[in-house]
């Protein structure tokens, strides 16, 4: 089974699981599964556990509110 995350998500666990650290080097990217219009997919390995995720990056279409 593998686990969805959004790459929000995906920072925020990193973030809580390393004590408030932004860390995004505990998982190993193996492949990417597909690339849309608001964001990639990749299938991701956790290094310490070995578990299997896949992780949504979302993409930044307006960097302001202006832009929108």
């Amino acid at each position: 089974m593998v686990r969805t995350w959004t790459s929000g998500e995906f920072a925020w666990a990193t973030a809580r699981a390393s004590g408030g650290a932004h860390t995004m080097n505990r998982y190993v990217v193996l492949q990417q599964l597909g690339d849309g219009t608001y964001g990639s997919v990749v299938l991701a390995q956790r290094r310490d556990t070995g578990e299997k995720v896949a992780i949504k990056r979302m993409k930044r279409k307006y960097y302001s509110w202006d832009e929108a």
